[in-house]
């Protein structure tokens, strides 16, 4: 006994009818592409749909790692795909589940603002002041000689 196949397409449906008689049999194929389906004696294999993909026919969509992610950095999509099988849609492939991804700018962050360093007991922006002689010593009559020297204190450096 003769069979005909059809094959079922995954993105266009299309019938297209074929009569063969075969002795005093008439047999009648849906032609399709993809999947191939046996129309057996006289029956017509057409598969069950799944709402509005026809079996063999994929869904796609797009989700993404991550939900936002920061310049300079990219999202990172990937391509998912599930297909309806005799009524039966898959769960789609992949992993990435988030549906929208946004790139977003760094916050601008001030520098943190340190106190000013000191110079030992001397707080920055103070001063400190010192007599310093000539000689260590003198004969009399001589007297010493005397300067008054002042620094400054700035973020621990004198100056």
């Amino acid at each position: 006994m003769y069979r005909t196949f059809a094959r079922i397409n995954t993105t266009l449906f299309l019938a297209i009818f074929s009569m063969f008689i075969v002795g005093c049999e008439l047999e009648i194929g849906i032609k399709q592409t993809n999947e191939t389906v046996d129309s057996g004696g006289g029956d017509i294999g057409v598969p069950n749909s799944c709402g509005e993909l026809a079996s063999g026919e994929t869904e796609t969509r797009t989700r993404f790692e991550s939900a936002s992610v920061v310049a300079p950095a990219s999202c990172q999509a990937e391509l998912q795909v599930r297909v309806c099988n005799d009524g039966v849609l898959s769960d789609f492939n992949g992993s990435f589940t988030n549906a929208s991804c946004q790139v977003v700018q760094a916050p601008v962050v001030d520098p943190p603002v340190t106190p000013p360093q000191s110079c030992g007991s001397v707080a920055s922006g103070d001063s400190q002041t010192r007599i310093r002689y000539q000689a260590a010593s003198v004969i009399a009559p001589a007297s010493c000689t005397s300067e008054t020297q002042t620094r400054l204190c700035t973020n621990g450096v004198f100056s």
